[in-house]
């Protein structure tokens, strides 16, 4: 997939709807705080993190996608947006930055992720001591979600509890799962329903 590409028309309604109703589930699961700080992991034109803007006070937006950040930085700069701050993925090699952040999230990204073991172990080091992560993403599917994109490469959605031992073995605990999310992705063979799933855990150890 070629997000570069895609940038320009990703904000579609059904994006756009969906990212409110996710919020708000991110929202049960954390608290308002002047002092949050936050990081966005694959977080696209911002759809997301911009519904989240009123219950943290930074975001760090990180994507691989030039095209996708610029989008998002034409929308902070248009609507005088405060507190987010579009990162590559090159701030993920910021050693300065472990054990800076009270939450970290992501939407719909880890299932183009390859090495998800080590990204898990990655993100580990960038959080405080009890900080969260909340990963939303999509329940395992038999290939058809992803079926119009040419080279995808990532996983067909993924199996709760095999994803849950994923953080287990980085040493995440009180690890939560809910369904959050059910819709239909048109595609060029109709319309395929799809689940997405929120997990939730915590930084307990060190």
């Amino acid at each position: 997939m070629n997000f570069d590409q895609m940038a320009k028309n990703w904000d579609t309604k059904e994006r756009e709807e969906r990212a409110i109703i996710l919020a708000d589930k991110i929202k049960t699961v954390t608290y308002n705080s002047s002092k949050i700080k936050a990081m966005e992991i694959g977080c696209g034109t911002g759809l997301l993190a911009l519904n989240l803007i009123d219950v943290y006070a930074k975001i760090y937006c990180v994507d691989e996608s030039e095209e996708m950040l610029r989008v998002l930085m034409d929308k902070l700069k248009t609507g005088h947006i405060e507190g987010v701050y579009p990162c590559t993925t090159a701030f993920l090699n910021n050693y300065n930055w472990y054990e800076q952040f009270d939450i970290i999230y992501s939407s719909m990204a880890f299932h183009h992720i390859s090495q998800l073991q080590t990204e898990i172990d990655l993100l580990k080091l960038f959080l405080k001591k009890n900080g969260l992560v909340i990963i939303i993403d999509l329940d395992m599917e038999e290939g058809r979600f992803h079926k119009d994109e040419e080279n995808f490469q990532g996983h067909n959605g993924f199996d709760r509890e095999t994803f849950v031992k994923l953080f287990e073995t980085s040493g995440f605990e009180k690890i939560q799962m809910e369904t959050v999310y059910q819709g239909e992705k048109m595609t060029s063979k109709g319309a395929v329903p799809y689940t997405l799933f929120m997990c939730v855990m915590q930084n307990s150890m060190k």
